[in-house]
């Protein structure tokens, strides 16, 4: 029982690590986003966004299609363990639905991104910071409260 316990707070501790993790990684997107809008151009940004939604769909499928999780130790770690804390059938469900929701987005930015003509005049609207914030926002409560719920028995 003891040694359960430890494994996990262990694995509290590695998916808060996580979560900081992505803070800092959706900050210093946002930075770049911000960055690259001013002094370079919208497709760059475009086609970068579109480059990494296909890198992590490929991940996505690879982890899903072999079971095998690519990662560092911590990221294969939780992994294994979300396997077996929902179930083979409801990680696999949770994996399903990620590839989905991210390909979506994916042909929405390249139905975009290759029906924009950007050779005329850039076009300077400000960009509107507030769904940034509530998805960042909305995102992490959703990561502290699967952090608050590990070691509670599920009805």
């Amino acid at each position: 029982m003891e040694e359960s316990q430890r494994e996990l707070r262990e694995i509290k501790k590695l998916k808060k690590k996580r979560l900081v993790q992505y803070n800092l990684a959706m900050l210093l997107i946002i930075v770049l986003v911000v960055y690259f809008d001013i002094n370079v151009f919208s497709p760059f940004i475009t086609g970068i966004i579109l480059g990494l939604m296909v890198i992590y769909v490929a991940i996505s499928i690879y982890t899903l299609v072999t079971g095998r999780v690519f990662g560092t130790k911590t990221s294969k770690r939780l992994e294994e363990f979300d396997k077996r804390h929902w179930g083979k059938k409801r990680w696999k469900q949770n994996r399903l639905a990620q590839i989905l929701i991210i390909s979506v987005l994916g042909v929405i930015i390249s139905v975009f991104f290759f029906s924009t003509d950007f050779n005329h005049e850039r076009y300077d609207a400000p960009i509107s910071p507030g769904p940034f914030i509530g998805v960042w926002i909305g995102v992490n409560i959703g990561m502290i409260l699967q952090i608050n719920k590990i070691g509670v028995p599920e009805k």
